[in-house]
């Protein structure tokens, strides 16, 4: 055993991949999931490469843009909304 030592590519002694905590694969999404992921999520999506100025990013006029990442049932947008 290499304990204490690092010798891949990960910094982890003996894995020549990195650890992953969670999922990798789940079950195939449902005929109505599969098409929002392929129709809707396209035109929602936020590019990799972001414009200088993010209100390009909207149509019409644009005051404050706040960009919130996680999980969970949306209950901090449902509190900021009331």
């Amino acid at each position: 055993m290499n304990i204490g030592k690092t010798d891949s590519k990960f910094g982890i002694a003996g894995h020549d991949s990195p650890r992953f905590y969670g999922r990798r694969k789940g079950h195939q999404l449902r005929k109505g999931r599969r098409r929002l992921v392929e129709e809707v999520l396209p035109r929602l999506r936020v590019p990799a490469a972001l414009p200088e100025n993010l209100q390009s990013l909207f149509p019409g006029t644009v005051k404050e843009i706040w960009l919130e990442i996680g999980f969970g049932a949306g209950e901090h947008l449902i509190h900021q909304a009331a």
